[in-house]
């Protein structure tokens, strides 16, 4: 509660502090772990796992906290999806979730100011239902635990446009917790969707006012 809070305080002072709103566009590589149609986490049991693409959408408000430091909020629709391969058959498992990170941009070890190393807590929304998916079926399943924390560690690149700012941020989001799908099978999938992300924020011209 505490963290959703700090996150909304966060987007209704844009509206009297000075800050940057962005849009947010992002292409994702999702990542499997916790325990799919079988138990990832057991080698024999896992089969082979591969990456799949995907992609986000969302807006972000950055505060100046320093001449260096920056706090950013966010709330992105994160479509992702992961693979299994057991048995010579495919499992694609498919995900919409909303996240919302507040992260804090430290600068990069290098001075180089438009380098930053981002860090912060991530919640994860998950109210549509999921899919797995092989080729003779699609089925459906909604999260028994629509809730999930993660964290986010990344590095920003900056370059300035007049008073404001365009970034690129190349992320890693990890879950530490499960959804806890059941499918038309009975079969528990507790999978988790990690993902590596690479965003381009840029800002919305009515909106961009950075302090001075």
């Amino acid at each position: 509660m505490k963290y959703f809070l700090a996150l909304t305080v966060l987007f209704f002072s844009a509206a009297i502090l000075p800050g940057q709103i962005s849009l947010k566009g992002s292409a994702l590589i999702g990542t499997a772990s916790g325990s799919g149609y079988w138990t990832w986490t057991t080698p024999q049991d896992e089969g082979n796992l591969f990456a799949l693409p995907g992609f986000g959408l969302g807006l972000g408000y950055q505060k100046e906290l320093s001449r260096n430091y920056q706090l950013e909020g966010s709330i992105k629709y994160i479509y992702s999806q992961t693979g299994q391969r057991l048995n010579d058959l495919d499992y694609i498992y498919k995900q919409h979730s909303f996240e919302l990170p507040l992260l804090l941009k430290m600068p990069f070890p290098s001075q180089d100011p438009r380098i930053h190393v981002v860090l912060g807590p991530t919640a994860i929304w998950l109210p549509l239902e999921a899919q797995r998916v092989t080729k003779q079926i699609t089925e459906d399943s909604y999260a028994q635990q629509p809730l999930q924390l993660a964290i986010t560690a990344g590095i920003d690149y900056t370059w300035p446009r007049g008073k404001h700012r365009w970034t690129l941020s190349l992320y890693f989001i990890h879950s530490f917790t499960s959804p806890e799908y059941t499918w038309n099978d009975s079969a528990q999938g507790n999978f988790r969707i990690n993902h590596f992300d690479l965003t381009l924020s840029w800002p919305i011209p009515p909106f961009r006012r950075m302090e001075p």
